[in-house]
């Protein structure tokens, strides 16, 4: 028999009620997902609601029933649209209620204190968070939510305790390489927490379940319906529950010391500063050269240790010494860490530079982050053509060497050679140790400020090390027990472990040549250091022997898909966490770096919000690399200017750049959408171009603001009716630039509609900027409206074409305006013919009265490229120099004004105005800056447009 609502609605209240009692010891908040329908009672709900609302009856009579119904929604939302699937699902749905929904949601949370929204994400989606956090787990999350708690399970084991709140940290601050959407939603860290004690499967008193077990069993089957997700929880359950009965935690000593097992506990003066400090290696590159690398270790412990910090790390680039490229934001944090050095570094200062200073950080730069003292470096090569770093300078008998120096040596052993080296600065020779050595080769080699070791030889034993470098620098997982064996070739009483200066054992030494292993047990992450004491025989006259062992100890990383497994390979991306707009808007710089005689494919994938594929195309077919940012632009651009790919990018949700260099490897990035709180979405619609406004703001006390600038008008700005747009409009041919704002969200489109007019006259459009000049329109204002044109999205006929046309007449008119008609005739000379000499010597000469200036920006050029800083610097002091300008603040203005015009209002949000009038009244700042930027850039013709 069916049910009335007024049923459903009375056993939800008491269900909840119940469900709220219990929680009330514990403190754990309760979800609406927390519901006790099943799948068919939850279909006999949501037809009877619609055929309320069908009626006209007013829907916040059955509140209750309304928050599980939205939640259900949010449960299987796709990260796509939430009100357009809602509206879908709910005919009759009134876009105003969704106002209504959130106030429901507040009773809720009142009635039964359920859990409330929280982090960036919650404020700026106020409507649809409730909906979709109250659904714990949307399917969207589920695969990446299981992929981050199989990744983290070696970290989850060793927190000393399971609670919600050191879980939840864990996963917010060390989930790397998450998509924006999983980041987002990691950023309530309560509800992370709470998720993931109960996929673990805890054993929780009486009442105080982590999510009420119904719903619990939903998300598990449906985790366990996703591909890889059932084995990576069942994996990452094994792991986490056996550390804590007491295989890795909190062991007490072991009673079998004598067979060479240290079981000592972990102590609380273990490291537990993170490891920055860079090592240096040497690869062979053929003809006797070695090329000079370094490997910088992940900075991604110390970025979990404060929020702040880590998102520096995120949005900071970095350089390494005096290197002239720049990594791009986020690379301390990638999985590729490796670079090559053309100069040594200064081993008294940071290796690594960042671009804005950071207190926290820029200690730790200067005193870990730096290579090892000189002026000698030694290397010892390895079997696989590597040399690495032996930073305890201590060398064997029958090994190869190579030593690097910052001074040629006067003199240089028998049994050492000079070799090259691919690095400025430094001299080297390679040292290649016979099996034994006379009295006079150990003095040449002591003098080299080398040390011979004596016979006693110390390796990793058991499972391999993650890294050894034959000289004591050792790598280990928090998850292994380091083991090491000792054999000596004379005779040897015992020997003495030390771990971090506390004494570990005593183990008596068996005969020459025979072996002796000991064991350590998993230690916590840092840097520890073993010391072993071979005490001698008798000899009261001969000293015992000491030798040390540095262990790095880290966190298991599991190899995820993208990552590859060697530097055959190199991508690069700056940003490095781009999304898929600004990908397909070429506005991500990719370089792909391995030898010059390979080539990759590169392959663009689109996927809808389903995870079906709508698009495979390969970029410029079979790529010679290196591939540079220009390069790769320019084969991306034959692929986004397709009508028929830009209408398959709008249904796009996520993309998936795959690029294959064959035996170098794989690397795959994947690029989502992401969603803002306030958008213009587009579709086709009667075959022509359908405009809709989508707003999750949650702001109620004020209206969003939409306006157009029309191509034909691009400075001038017409309303749009918010009501119209949130319904939906056909743009107007041309198209032109759609914004919309409310509150501190915004959002802007260039739709580009159709023909301007008939015949090829009607691809391009005619705008008008003569507001500019004429003073109808500001300097200021129209500074404003360059950069919405510039960062718009595009979508449309010949978007970037019209898009770029309209850029570069509203900037040209500003310059024309600033420095006059003459300026821009003599500008647009030499732009037509950049080797017309007298068009060249035209502009130069107007830039202002003093030729000295003047002559000083026409030789130095080559200055106008490269970082801004460096071209601000130098432009401040050039026109100091020649009294042009005594402002540094007004030079910058004018390089960024002629460099980088649309960067003008994020950059001098509050100057701008005055800055705008103060070039006004010294036009010849700007007219040096502009001139320099124009010589370059039509000497440089790869680099004419420098955004």
């Amino acid at each position: 028999m069916q049910q009335p609502l007024e049923h459903w609605q009375a056993k939800l209240d008491r269900h909840f009620q119940e469900l709220a009692r219990e929680r009330e010891s514990s403190e754990l908040p309760l979800f609406a997902f927390e519901h006790c329908l099943t799948l068919e009672e939850l279909e006999q709900v949501a037809r009877l609601l619609k055929e309320h609302l069908i009626t006209g009856n007013r829907p916040g009579v059955y509140w209750l029933l309304w928050v599980i119904y939205a939640t259900e929604i949010g449960y299987a939302y796709e990260g796509d649209e939430y009100w357009q699937s809602f509206e879908k699902k709910t005919p009759h749905w009134e876009p105003f209620h969704r106002y209504s929904l959130k106030r429901w949601f507040l009773k809720f949370q009142r009635t039964y204190s359920s859990f409330v929204p929280s982090g960036p994400w919650a404020e700026h989606f106020s409507n649809i968070s409730w909906p979709i956090t109250h659904a714990i787990l949307p399917r969207y999350l589920q695969y990446q939510f299981a992929g981050a708690l199989y990744q983290h399970r070696f970290g989850l084991a060793g927190l000393s305790a399971l609670d919600s709140v050191s879980i939840g940290r864990l996963f917010r601050t060390q989930t790397y390489d998450a998509s924006t959407r999983f980041e987002k939603f990691l950023q309530q860290e309560a509800l992370t927490g709470r998720i993931v004690l109960g996929l673990l499967r805890q054993a929780p008193q009486e009442g105080q379940e982590p999510i009420y077990p119904a719903a619990l069993a939903r998300i598990v089957a449906d985790l366990d319906r996703v591909q890889s997700t059932s084995a990576w929880l069942k994996e990452t359950r094994r792991t986490v529950i056996d550390r804590f009965r007491g295989i890795g935690r909190g062991l007490g000593p072991s009673p079998d010391r004598t067979r060479g097992s240290v079981t000592g506990d972990r102590r609380e003066d273990s490291p537990e500063k993170p490891d920055i400090r860079p090592s240096l290696f040497l690869r062979y590159s053929g003809s006797g050269a070695w090329a000079v690398g370094v490997d910088v270790p992940s900075f991604l412990p110390l970025a979990s240790l404060d929020s702040d910090l880590r998102s520096y790390l995120k949005r900071t680039r970095c350089r390494i010494a005096d290197a002239a490229d720049t990594k791009p934001a986020g690379w301390t944090l990638s999985g590729n860490r490796r670079a090559m050095l053309k100069s040594w570094p200064d081993p008294g200062a940071a290796l690594l530079t960042f671009e804005k200073s950071n207190d926290i950080l820029d200690g730790l730069l200067r005193t870990d982050c730096r290579i090892s003292d000189g002026p000698n470096w030694l290397f010892r090569i390895g079997l696989d053509g590597w040399a690495r770093e032996i930073r305890g300078r201590n060398v064997h008998p029958g090994t190869s060497y190579i030593l690097v120096s910052l001074d040629a040596l006067a003199a240089i052993p028998r049994f050492a050679s000079e070799c090259a080296v691919e690095c400025e600065g430094v001299h080297a020779i390679r040292i290649s140790l016979p099996d034994s050595l006379a009295s006079a080769d150990t003095a040449q080699i002591t003098s080299l400020g080398l040390e011979v070791s004596r016979a006693i030889w110390v390796w990793p034993a058991g499972l391999p090390c993650r890294r050894w470098d034959g000289q004591g620098q050792s790598e280990w997982l928090t998850t292994e027990h380091p083991q090491f064996g000792f054999v000596h070739d004379h005779p040897v009483q015992s020997y003495t472990v030390y771990l971090n200066d506390n004494l570990e054992l005593v183990v008596d030494a068996p005969k020459p040549g025979d072996p002796v292993f000991i064991q350590l047990d998993p230690l916590p992450v840092g840097r520890h250091r073993l010391t072993v004491i071979a005490r001698r025989e008798s000899a009261s006259n001969v000293r015992d022997l000491s030798g040390h062992v540095e262990l790095r100890i880290r966190e298991p990383e599991p190899w995820t898909p993208g990552v590859a497994a060697h530097a055959g390979l190199i991508v690069g991306l700056d940003p490095h966490d781009a999304n898929l707009d600004e990908l397909w808007s070429n506005r991500v710089d990719v370089s792909i770096a391995g030898p010059e005689s390979h080539t990759v494919v590169c392959t663009l994938s689109l996927e809808n919000s389903t995870g079906k594929s709508i698009l495979s195309e390969k970029i410029g077919g079979n790529i010679k690399l290196p591939v540079t940012p220009p390069v790769f632009r320019k084969n991306l651009k034959n692929i986004v200017e397709k009508n028929e790919s830009a209408w398959q990018y709008l249904e796009a949700a996520a993309g998936k750049l795959e690029i294959d260099g064959g035996e170098l490897g794989k690397h795959v990035v994947l690029f989502e959408r992401d969603s803002l709180p306030i958008r213009l979405v587009t579709r086709k619609k009667s075959r022509r171009m359908f405009l809709r406004l989508i707003d999750d703001t949650g702001i109620e006390d004020s209206e969003p603001a939409c306006q157009l600038f029309p191509m034909e008008q691009p400075i001038r700005s017409e309303k749009i009716a918010v009501d119209s747009i949130i319904k939906g409009i056909y743009p107007e041919k041309p198209g032109g630039l759609y914004i919309s704002q409310h509150g501190p969200h915004d959002d802007a489109l260039v739709v580009s509609s159709g023909l301007a007019g008939e015949g090829f006259k009607g691809l391009a459009s005619s705008s008008d900027v003569s507001d500019i000049l004429t003073g109808k329109i500001s300097i200021s204002f129209a500074l404003r409206v360059l950069r919405w044109w510039f960062h718009a999205r595009l979508i449309g006929f010949l978007p970037e074409v019209r898009r770029d046309k309209i850029v570069t007449q509203i900037h040209d008119a500003i310059y024309e305006k600033i420095c006059g008609a003459n300026w821009a005739r003599a500008e647009e000379a030499v732009m037509a013919n950049p080797t017309d000499t007298r068009a060249r010597e035209t502009l130069q000469g107007r830039i202002g009265h003093d030729q000295r200036f003047n002559a000083e920006i026409g030789v130095n050029i080559h200055k106008f490229q490269g970082d801004i800083g460096q071209i601000v610097e130098w432009y401040t002091e050039l026109a100091r120099r020649y009294s042009v300008c005594a402002d540094p603040l007004l030079c910058k203005f004018a390089v960024t004004l002629a460099r980088e015009p649309y960067t003008l209002p994020e950059k001098f949000p509050d100057d701008l105005e005055q800055l705008v009038q103060r070039a006004v009244s010294n036009p010849d700042v700007l007219r040096g800056a502009r001139c320099a930027n124009v010589f370059h850039s039509s000497r440089c013709p790869q680099e004419e447009k420098t955004e």
